[in-house]
């Protein structure tokens, strides 16, 4: 209701009809009561919790996806790739899980800054969303990537998934006028031939070890598994370096042979090992 003034009133309203003897219908009675202060309470509070409803789904989504590219991460990323492979179990379907490790090629890497690193993940990030649009991608870390492939065969995976993302790739990303070009090493596992996820995970990791040698995708095959304990046991005696400060840097300056100018230094870390010596 409008008051006199102007106001905007909000009436709590009930009545009643009072009838006769027989049900005939005599007059109406009842209340009215200015319920004002009550509804602005419930507006503001209704207000408050659609603003914690929003900050909690924006806190979850935080949580759940890469601040740099917008990706799931890996927490994300395992739980849909185990409701991907509940649903090939249910429907009969193949199911996949690739790695991907991006790396700028070798020589052009040192004048990628800090900032044009991110503008190239990025990129890449929006690449692989073209490439693999029904796809589950993560960022798992700094230069690799997962994706989880739905309804997925071993040769419709070769026949298509590896053709658009070949053509993603393998153009230049320009950033700051420099273009840049990247190596993806992939490694790929397919279920229902290959275990759990974690299972598939662990096998696509072997895959692109082995990608990182023949600079094509690999799908994971048992003959591959000596990576895979080499690796394990090399990185169990790296985590033990770590813990005994067997991790030394050395700086090497780039010097311009004509001018004898040094205009820049290298780091190299180089592993104290009892039995492998000293290497970087």
């Amino acid at each position: 209701m409008i008051a006199p003034d102007g106001r905007e009133v909000w009436i709590h309203d009930a009545a009643v009809v009072v009838r006769d003897e027989v049900g005939s219908p005599l007059y109406a009675q009842g209340y009215m009561i200015d319920i004002t202060d009550r509804k602005r309470n419930e507006d503001a509070l209704r207000a408050s919790q659609d603003r914690l409803r929003e900050q909690m789904q924006k806190i979850e989504y935080q949580a759940l996806h890469d601040a740099l590219t917008d990706m799931p991460n890996r927490t994300l990323f395992h739980d849909r790739a185990e409701q991907a492979l509940l649903r090939a179990n249910r429907e009969g379907s193949g199911f996949a899980v690739m790695l991907l490790d991006l790396e700028p090629v070798q020589g052009r890497q040192r004048h990628t800054r800090h900032h044009s690193g991110d503008l190239l993940l990025r990129e890449i990030a929006g690449r692989l969303r073209r490439a693999l649009r029904r796809a589950i991608q993560s960022r798992a870390s700094a230069v690799t990537s997962s994706v989880s492939l739905r309804r997925v065969s071993q040769t419709r995976f070769r026949a298509r998934a590896r053709d658009k993302l070949r053509y993603e790739l393998g153009q230049p990303v320009v950033v700051g006028g420099l273009a840049i070009e990247v190596e993806a090493s992939a490694g790929i596992a397919i279920y229902p031939t290959m275990g759990d996820v974690e299972t598939l995970i662990r096998h696509a990791d072997v895959s692109m070890y082995v990608s990182k040698n023949t600079h094509t995708p690999i799908v994971y095959a048992a003959t591959y598994d000596h990576h895979s304990l080499a690796r394990l046991a090399l990185m169990g005696e790296l985590r033990r370096a770590l813990e005994n400060n067997e991790l030394i840097v050395h700086y090497q300056p780039e010097t311009d042979a004509g001018d004898r100018r040094s205009a820049q230094v290298e780091a190299l870390v180089r592993w104290q090992h009892l039995n492998m010596g000293c290497g970087p």
